[in-house]
């Protein structure tokens, strides 16, 4: 069986597709933007078709091979003339679809009152039911009229609880003890599925126990363990006013709220027996437990579809690179690995909101709200997740690329068209992340807009993307911190043999890059000063061509610490490789000397006018082991010269606390720089070969000595706090 579900993003089509597919049921999705469905669990295991219902052209080949279809779709989020909206959809649906020889549909219970009445009073419960006789005139149906559906992320349940949870006493008019039948939206989708294999069926109706609005909020109260009280208004309150009141107090747009308002003025009284009839499998779950399980489904972010995402995401204007945009790029290098960045950005907003200037988010959203907009309180489906088509707050997610780009668009009241975009690409072993803020300006009024606001977005945009860095590196150093005591640390271990040492030092990969790149040879060279002008040399004497950096999750005390330690027979060093002595036992004067090679093996060294030459002799300049009073980031070295066979000028351990604001996530940033004239700088290039070939080899070795000097450091740090406690 091939059936087509129109309404496919929507609250109820969204989840019907999980029910029908698991059934091993073909489905062909009809949706306005097939891009808004690409994140969906479904996805892959259905056949897209765009279409609108509102163009009879882009139905061409929708209905081919299909015999049965649901229509899930309306328009009561689009205007005040969601009832016009709707009858022309249904009749392109007809038109179009006119070989089907069955229409599954839901609707909603008729008061009882007269028809004259009815209009009056709902224009929304009149509008699904003459929805519903369009339908009947063209094809055998299936009607399901159905009460207020409850379910985590409707519009009945989020009602309901925010009208519960933020006001301890609920002022509510008359007609908030008329009763309705809910029903929890599982029993919804085992109707429609089941309304599939008995065929047409008329009108039938759906619903659970009968209790009143009053009752339905008080049962919430109950299950949230809330002390809540009613308090009934006088008769002659307004409907438009009791609307506006719940519009902004809930999420729900005062367009919405107020049909579902007026469906509510008279009583919705759901007869079951066709129901129990021709659907004995389904008996509707209490209230108090379909709020248990939507209460459930919101506690463990299981939410599978939301209210929001059947609203109508205006497709007529779309986010182009143009002339006749106003944009505001900012960057900012984060050094954490990209998806840690895009994670960051794709929590922004719902629960935990902008991250700063929040009261102005929140004066823009209730400013919306007052204005008959969407406001902020929509908030998200999930904390995390996000999906293309769906809302978070006032934005629509228009592109989403996991892991690359997020682009929302603005849903608030203004002259024109706003977006807000983040890029986020690999660099430098971190993240460039691109913020573009734009907007298309409707007429002066737009530009008068977007210019008037332009020194504050000035302040919260740049604001921002630095929240948005700090917040990115503090979870990255969370997640390493969690992951290195979760798991058994341990000591770098020393070689015996000469062959161990090449091995750990040069054949192995390093497990933390350290080598800083650089763009340019400019770009190095500025760097390089600003660390040799910290510890004092002569920016013209040395040029550091090399330059290694690792973070370190100890505080920079006890690293420094296990570096003033450092001696020959340390694991952090290739011993066998090469020798370290403290000439005197001290750290002053330092011999490398290759492969411990200490004499010649045969004779005397004297009498053959030679001796061993040392790889190189390092004679401490200075050694900082305190900060200066000066220093903001605690700033200790150690620095020698250097002479001997190995052609170095100048070696450098550079310690000290790590920059938040520059996206470095453990407490200590260790450097290590060499800095050197290879033979002479005017002959380099006739020796670039051999540079080439030295600056590889040091690189390795390098690299592996700060990642065993870094795991030495933690599992001594960690040991220590074992000890403590």
């Amino acid at each position: 069986m091939r059936v087509l579900v129109t309404g496919a993003t929507g609250y109820i089509g969204g989840r019907l597709i999980s029910r029908l597919l698991e059934r091993g049921i073909e489905v062909r999705a009809l949706v306005r933007n097939p891009s808004h469905a690409s994140g969906r669990s479904w996805a892959g295991g259905v056949e897209m078709f765009r279409g609108d219902l509102l163009d009879p052209e882009s139905l061409d080949g929708a209905f081919e091979g299909i015999d049965t279809a649901f229509y899930l779709v309306h328009s009561m989020y689009s205007g005040e003339r969601f009832a016009e909206r709707d009858r022309r959809a249904a009749e392109n649906f007809c038109r179009c679809g006119s070989g089907l020889s069955h229409v599954i549909y839901v609707g909603g219970p008729l008061p009882r009152a007269s028809a004259k009445r009815r209009r009056r009073s709902s224009r929304h419960l009149e509008s699904r039911a003459e929805t519903g006789r369009v339908l009947a005139r063209h094809f055998a149906t299936t009607e399901l009229r159905a009460g207020p559906i409850i379910g985590s992320g409707s519009a009945s349940f989020e009602m309901l609880r925010y009208l519960t949870e933020r006001v301890p006493i609920i002022s509510v008019p008359r007609w908030a003890r008329n009763e309705v039948h809910p029903i929890a939206i599982r029993d919804v989708l085992s109707y429609l599925v089941l309304a599939l294999e008995r065929g047409p069926c008329g009108v039938v109706e759906i619903g659970a126990d009968a209790l009143s609005y009053e009752e339905m909020m008080l049962g919430y109260a109950r299950a949230r363990r809330l002390k809540r009280f009613i308090l009934r208004v006088p008769p002659l309150l307004p409907t438009w006013a009791g609307a506006s009141w719940i519009g902004l107090l809930t999420p729900i747009p005062v367009a919405v709220v107020r049909p579902l308002v007026e469906s509510m003025i008279e009583p919705l009284r759901v007869h079951g027996c066709r129901a129990r009839e021709l659907f004995p499998e389904v008996k509707p779950i209490s209230y108090a437990e379909a709020l248990r399980r939507a209460l459930k489904s919101v506690e463990e972010q299981s939410v599978a579809t939301r209210w929001s995402g059947a609203m109508p995401a205006e497709s007529t204007y779309e986010y182009r690179d143009s002339e006749g945009m106003a944009r505001e790029v900012r960057t900012l290098f984060v050094g954490v690995p990209p998806e840690v960045v895009f994670d960051t950005v794709a929590g922004l907003g719902g629960d935990r909101g902008w991250l700063t200037w929040r009261w102005v988010w929140w004066t823009r959203g209730l400013i919306d709200r007052l204005l008959g907009g969407v406001g902020l309180r929509r908030g998200r489906r999930h904390p995390d997740r996000l999906l293309p088509g769906e809302t978070v707050d006032f934005w629509r997610v228009e592109a989403v690329e996991p892991g690359r780009l997020l682009r929302l668009r603005a849903e608030w009241k203004l002259p024109g068209h706003a977006w807000l975009q983040w890029e986020v690409t690999p660099q430098w072993g971190g993240t460039r992340l691109v913020q573009t803020a734009a907007i298309a300006p409707r007429g002066l009024a737009g530009i008068l807009y977007w210019y008037s606001l332009y020194p504050l977005h000035g302040m919260i945009f740049t604001s921002l993307i630095k929240a948005i860095g700090r917040r990115a590196t503090r979870r990255e150093a969370d997640a390493r911190r969690t992951r290195r005591l979760s798991g058994d640390t341990a000591p770098p271990a020393s070689h015996r043999s000469l062959i161990g040492d090449l091995r750990a030092f040069l054949v192995k990969r390093p497990a933390v890059p350290t080598l800083i790149e650089f763009d340019s040879m400019e770009e190095r060279e500025n760097y390089s000063r600003r660390i040799i002008q910290r510890v004092g040399i002569d920016v013209s004497q040395y040029s550091i061509l090399n330059l290694h950096k690792i973070g370190v999750d100890v505080p920079i005390k006890h690293v420094f610490e296990e570096a003033l330690g450092w001696n020959g027979s340390s694991s952090c060093w290739p011993s066998r490789l090469a020798t370290a002595e403290r000439v005197g036992g001290k750290l002053d004067q330092i011999r490398i000397l290759p492969m411990g090679i200490r004499k010649l093996p045969f004779g005397n060294e004297a009498r053959l006018g030679w001796k061993i030459a040392s790889l190189f002799d390092l004679t401490a300049l200075k050694i900082q082991r305190t900060p200066s009073a000066t220093d903001p980031d605690s700033a200790r070295y150690l620095l020698y010269s250097c002479s001997g066979g190995y052609p170095i000028g100048v070696f450098v351990l550079y310690a000290r606390s790590s920059m938040v604001e520059q996206g470095e996530l453990e407490m200590t940033q260790v450097f290590l720089g060499v800095g050197f004239d290879f033979y002479g700088k005017e002959h380099l290039s006739r020796f670039r070969p051999i540079s080439s070939l030295w600056e590889a080899v040091h690189n390795r070795v390098t690299a592996n000595v700060l990642n065993r000097f870094k795991q030495l450091c933690e599992w001594r740090f960690e040991k220590m706090q074992a000890g403590d406690r």
